[in-house]
């Protein structure tokens, strides 16, 4: 399973916009912390964005899971 990128709260700040518009989840950092989680949706969805979605929700899932262990 490949990780999510980790992106710190700072960068996030001056770059939102390009996190906005970008495709694929993200982990957002502060002082070294994952303190949450940005997964983009499209308004409009098709059935591709959907099932990339749930792709995405799984990933995640996964990670989280390895983290509590």
């Amino acid at each position: 399973m490949a990780d999510i990128s980790k992106v710190k709260i700072g960068e996030l700040r001056s770059n939102l916009a390009n996190y906005l518009n970008g495709k694929e989840p993200i982990a957002i950092v502060r002082h070294g912390q994952t303190i949450g989680y940005y997964v983009p949706a499209s308004v409009d969805e098709s059935a591709l964005e959907r099932e990339s979605l749930k792709q995405a929700v799984s990933k995640l899932d996964g990670l989280l899971k390895e983290r509590s262990k």
